[in-house]
């Protein structure tokens, strides 16, 4: 499998001609290199052009090979320095999570998803990981309200009940996660959990 996708990797370089930009050949090289599974390298061509030094893409993309090869901190850096470069950027502001969650740094996790909810206020990858950390940091009464409010504006996604449902539960209102964990299985009827939690408690 190896070979084929090292085989792949050259005739993507070959197709790209002799007269492809130098930029071009560098960024096909990484994105082959990835293919391959050698993150490190792939991250390295890009580094070793003086014209990625200030690129946006270029450290977006380099945060993400850190955090595949699990460089954490080295990914954070990275996403911080795209950040830097356009503090608007939602794909940074969704890729430092990444990191973040792997060493379970939920507080940060939870002020990036607070920052880029301001951008665009109804992301729901945002909301859905702004619960994560919610949940991760036993903030019960912010993930019910949190939940409810998206099981508004996403009636019909399951994930916000499901968050519901756990609030509900550790502040004690079995009732209501029950309720909350029907909605489950109406989106999703063989819900592993939501059909658990209800048997448990009928």
């Amino acid at each position: 499998m190896r070979n084929c996708k090292h085989y792949l990797g050259i005739l993507l370089l070959a197709l790209l001609g002799n007269s492809a930009q130098a930029d071009d050949t560098v960024w096909a090289q990484s994105f082959a290199l990835q293919a391959e599974g050698d993150f490190y390298q792939a991250a390295q061509v890009l580094l070793q052009d003086p014209a990625n030094n200030d690129d946006e893409y270029a450290a977006l993309r380099i945060g993400y090979l850190s955090y595949l090869r699990g460089n954490y901190n080295d990914a954070i850096r990275f996403y911080e320095k795209a950040l830097t470069l356009n503090p608007s950027a939602i794909d940074a502001q969704l890729g430092i999570t990444l990191p973040l969650m792997a060493q379970q740094r939920w507080r940060q996790v939870k002020a990036h998803m607070q920052q880029l909810l301001k951008t665009a206020p109804w992301h729901y990858g945002g909301h859905v990981k702004l619960m994560m950390a919610e949940e991760a940091l036993a903030d019960w009464n912010a993930l019910s309200r949190h939940a409810s409010q998206l099981t508004i504006a996403y009636p019909a996604e399951a994930t916000a009940w499901v968050y519901l449902a756990r609030a509900a539960s550790w502040q004690g209102d079995t009732g209501k996660a029950k309720q909350a964990y029907r909605e489950v299985l109406k989106r999703i009827p063989n819900h592993i959990e939501a059909s658990a939690f209800i048997a448990k408690n009928s």
